[in-house]
């Protein structure tokens, strides 16, 4: 491995007095990386990660050193590829290979194995292994019985019974929430063994017990991730639906019950939409849209909009007929929800008058339309060819939301005349200029091929590496302009200049500088301005040099 180029003279030698002595340490070898702990100035301690290629070539190098953060390679680079060095020239090759056949050995080592000697060692090896321990007593634990289903509602009853403020202390921190954690614990543990054991009985207990929990405890939403928790109670519910038809209609009167008299905004929504999922019969949910109409019935207003849209969406199972669903989404239009639900419903009806009418109508009672509205409008405008409002809104969508996209603005002057158009693009450059989107500025530019504009906007709001994308573009107009931003900016970092990160820079900009046509007087100039003013910078010369000899630089 050659690797002492990507380093000046001063980085090897301080390097390599570290490796000497001993401050590398911690050293990790794989096929594709080294990482090292270093020992550094003052105590400090930095850690080094190297990767390799196929070829065991340097791909990169990383450090946790300021030097290192400012792209430099570090002495604690050197020390580490000193190491590596030591180590795999010292390497004992024959390790690898007195091992013939892995399996094979391994059977003899099982076979030949006490069963007090197995017992402890995978004991003493994955007694801290939590997804090992799961695994083993699922397999080997006996099927369950009523003891471990009072073990579980006892424990379950612990977890509600917690008292939740003093758990979430105000000045405590956690990754986790302690209730959300328990709760989850006890779902992927305590009740997948009695799904795992088909026993569904007892499954069912102790799933209604949750959803009561949740629904009695106050501000649960505080303290769990209710939708999370509720989620993968549901998946367990409707296990226990699956099992018999039984208990698929004892289940069915469960949730009739708890929406009818036992509403919670949480736990009923999600089993309400369990009943919509797995009872496809229209028996079943013609009931079900009963209760829920009862239920909506009961609200003066605020109706929770989650129930609105279950209604909804039984209609469209049960086979409503288009006046009777057309009917209850004009009665529930002024939630937001519903009249999303009323617009693509007419669209897919192909009524497109009446779904740009309620996105209007929503504009008119003072709420703004969303992003995703105004483009639904803007389709239905070239759908019905209302050339006027698609302009309108063609406008809006680029002017108020400044999108990023530029088939909009080729739309826009499309329908434009061109004196239109040139009040328009005005209008948008202004418009994107305040908004200090300048990428964006550059892909309109280059879509109107106005250069002069391009060449402006990259000199005064981004780097020299931009010039580069928009080459094609400039180099016919602005070529010299750019060949002598490319100088002046090389020659300020030559002065700078100290380590190899900062020569790649200067390198890379003379490369960027040879693209350019008839640059190469230019360059040539450059590089021995440069030669003559830093000779002492051995690594830069030896560089240029290079870049000499690679494009034929007499």
């Amino acid at each position: 491995m050659k690797w002492k180029t990507y380093f000046d003279e001063e980085r090897i030698k301080r390097g390599y007095q570290y490796y000497q002595e001993g401050k590398v340490y911690n050293t990790i070898i794989t096929p594709n990386t080294i990482t090292t702990k270093v020992e550094g100035s003052h105590s400090h301690t930095y850690e080094v990660k190297i990767t390799l290629n196929k070829d065991k070539q340097i791909e990169s190098m990383y450090c946790t050193c300021p030097y290192a953060y400012s792209m430099d390679y570090c002495k604690h680079m050197v020390a580490t590829l000193y190491k590596y060095e030591e180590i795999t020239k010292n390497k004992d090759s024959n390790i690898t290979n007195n091992i013939k056949n892995p399996q094979q050995q391994f059977k003899q080592l099982l076979d030949n194995t006490s069963e007090i000697e197995l017992k402890e060692y995978i004991y003493q090896r994955y007694k801290d292994d939590e997804d090992f321990i799961k695994d083993y007593n699922l397999q080997f634990k006996p099927d369950t019985t009523r003891e471990d289903y009072y073990e579980a509602l006892n424990l379950l009853n612990n977890i509600f019974s917690t008292d939740t403020r003093k758990l979430y202390n105000e000045n405590a921190y956690y990754e986790e929430l302690p209730l959300n954690k328990y709760l989850y614990d006890f779902l992927n543990n305590n009740v997948k063994i009695f799904y795992d054991k088909c026993e569904f009985d007892y499954l069912q207990r102790l799933i209604y017990i949750i959803y009561e929990n949740i629904s009695l405890k106050d501000e649960i939403n505080q303290y769990i991730d209710v939708d999370n928790i509720l989620d993968m109670t549901d998946y367990y519910l409707e296990k226990v639906i699956e099992s018999d038809n039984e208990t698929k209609d004892d289940v069915f009167n469960y949730i009739l019950n708890n929406i009818q008299y036992e509403y919670n905004k949480y736990t009923s929504i999600h089993l309400a939409q369990v009943c919509i999922k797995r009872y496809d019969k229209k028996s079943y949910l013609q009931k079900l849209s009963d209760i829920i109409s009862l239920k909506i019935e009961q609200y003066d207003d605020n109706i929770p909009v989650e129930l609105l849209a279950q209604q909804y969406e039984i209609l469209k199972k049960i086979g409503t007929p288009t006046v009777n669903i057309e009917k209850y989404l004009e009665e529930y239009k002024n939630y937001n929800l519903i009249r999303q639900y009323y617009i693509d419903y007419e669209i897919n009806e192909n009524n497109y008058y009446k779904a740009i009418e309620l996105l209007c109508e929503k504009r008119q009672l003072g709420s703004e339309l969303s992003i995703d509205e105004n483009k639904k409008l803007l389709q239905l405008y070239d759908k019905t060819e209302d050339n006027v409002n698609y302009k309108k809104e063609l406008k809006n969508i680029l002017v108020k939301y400044n999108i990023n996209n530029i088939d909009y603005v080729n739309k826009l002057k499309e329908v434009c005349t061109p004196e239109e158009w040139k009040k328009e693009y005005s209008t948008l450059v202004t418009s994107y200029q305040r908004s200090h989107n300048y990428d964006f500025l550059n892909v309109i530019y280059v879509n109107e091929e106005n250069y002069d504009a391009l060449y402006e906007n990259l000199i005064n709001h981004f780097s020299l590496d931009a010039f580069e994308e928009y080459k094609k573009y400039l180099e016919d107009s602005y070529g010299v302009d750019i060949l002598m931003l490319y100088e002046n900016r090389i020659l300020e970092e030559a002065k700078v200049a100290k380590h190899r990160g900062a020569y790649n820079l200067i390198i890379r900009y003379i490369n960027a500088m040879l693209s350019y046509k008839n640059s190469k007087d230019i360059v040539i100039e450059l590089i021995n301005t440069l030669k003559n003013k830093y000779k002492n910078k051995n690594l830069l010369i030896s560089e240029l040099r290079d870049i000499e000899q690679e494009y034929q630089l007499d």
